[in-house]
C-alpha cells in the first residue's frame, strides 16, 4: 500500500501512468476489475499542499481515500487469464 505522498511523489508530480492494482475481494476490485490504468490528476492547489506537507514533514504519510484525486482516462478494466 503506498501514501498519499508516495502516489504524488512517484507518479502524480509527474503525470506519470499508473496501474493500480486492488485487494483480492475488495469494492474496489468489485467495482473496477483486477486494475486499472491512468494519470493522476492534481490541482495546483492539490500539488502545492502535498509539495509543502512533505518537504515540511518529509517521514510523515497519510493513507486512505481523503486524497481527491482522479483519474484523467481510465484506459480499460484489462483482465488476464492467470487472475481467477
Amino acid at each position: 500500500m503506498y501514501s498519499i505522498e508516495e502516489v504524488y511523489k512517484y507518479t502524480g508530480q509527474y503525470d506519470k501512468v499508473a496501474s493500480v492494482s486492488f485487494s483480492l475481494g475488495s469494492e474496489s476490485q468489485r467495482t473496477f476489475g483486477n486494475y486499472i490504468i491512468g494519470v493522476f490528476k492534481y490541482s495546483k492547489s492539490e500539488r502545492e499542499s502535498l509539495e509543502v506537507k512533505m518537504r515540511s514533514s518529509p517521514d510523515e504519510k497519510t493513507y486512505g481515500a481523503t486524497l481527491s484525486f482522479r483519474f484523467q482516462r481510465v484506459l480499460h478494466l484489462l483482465k488476464n487469464s492467470d487472475t481467477s
